[in-house]
């Protein structure tokens, strides 16, 4: 999975056309484009797109379903950590909520410039309950 991601560099859980081309590119295969295309093809079909089992066939390694679906949850749980850090990056005070204070502290600290009502607006957006703070589940 790991190899996959690094391929799909928009992590759109695919390898597209241009992400193909620059995996062949990049493992020092000396092809034209047209090669390339009709390489893609060969392997995704139609679509020209190729998802992590077709990736796994396509590198002649096998796997069992119970690895895919293993292999899906993993991709879920860092992504889940990612955003639970990111999180807890704005959550300043660490009170288990953003409010409008540590959401325009961490905006500056990163140099943007927000005003006031767009911060409110922000917030607002994102505050399902009407707190005016935003838990983690409506992060």
């Amino acid at each position: 999975r790991t190899i996959f991601s690094a391929f799909d560099r928009n992590s759109d859980k695919v390898i597209d056309a241009d992400e193909f081309k620059r995996m062949v590119l990049n493992h020092g295969l000396n092809l034209t484009d047209e090669r390339i295309e009709e390489l893609l093809e060969q392997v995704a079909g139609p679509s020209k797109a190729i998802d992590f089992p077709t990736f796994v066939q396509f590198m002649g390694l096998t796997a069992t379903d119970a690895d895919y679906v293993l292999s899906e949850k993993e991709g879920l749980r860092q992504k889940l950590l990612e955003t639970l850090n990111t999180f807890h990056t704005f959550d300043v005070d660490a009170g288990g909520t953003i409010d409008i204070n540590e959401l325009s502290s961490i905006l500056r600290a990163m140099g943007q410039r927000i005003s006031p009502g767009e911060l409110e607006a922000m917030v607002n957006l994102a505050d399902e309950s009407g707190t005016g703070e935003i838990d983690f589940e409506n992060f």
